[in-house]
């Protein structure tokens, strides 16, 4: 399977690496045999694509008489973001999925989501927290991230 670089429709540059990553890894431990990003995305440059934005004008028939992969997948972050205030504070991650055959049919199609929200002097804490962690960029939404995949996953049929 080739899982491409994700579509970006949040304001969090690295949402689409971190929704790559997390759905791979999910791949994975249903049985599926992910190929590695880094042989994808070269294969993407050499067509011209660099952004997962750019996907729809991907010749898939092309891509995949180069990479063989029996499935292409075709993911979006639709949403990514941590809002917070001094009483409250939000935080949210939303995906999608797609996944075709070599031909553009579809196999599976999904959506995985998280929001979790708090308030009072919890929220007070996750706001000094997130400051902290984007003064870092220490990957503020990974937990929230991994979820989400594994939701946009559940109904997927294990790899045979």
């Amino acid at each position: 399977m080739a899982l491409f670089p994700f579509a970006n429709e949040s304001l969090d540059l690295d949402a689409p690496r971190l929704a790559r990553e997390a759905t791979a890894a999910r791949l994975r431990e249903k049985g599926y045999r992910v190929l590695d990003a880094d042989r994808v995305d070269a294969a993407l440059k050499d067509l011209g694509f660099t952004d997962g934005g750019q996907l729809g004008a991907l010749p898939l028939p092309t891509l995949a008489a180069e990479l063989g992969a029996d499935l292409y997948g075709f993911g979006t972050v639709s949403e990514y973001v941590v809002q917070s205030a001094v009483a409250l504070t939000r935080r949210a991650v939303a995906l999608t999925l797609r996944l075709t055959d070599p031909e553009g049919r579809i196999f599976f199609r999904s959506s995985g989501a998280v929001q979790e929200s708090s308030a009072g002097t919890e929220a007070a804490g996750a706001l000094v927290e997130h400051l902290a962690r984007k003064a870092v960029r220490a990957g503020e939404l990974k937990a929230e991230t991994d979820e989400a995949a594994k939701r946009l996953l559940e109904k997927l049929p294990a790899a045979r």
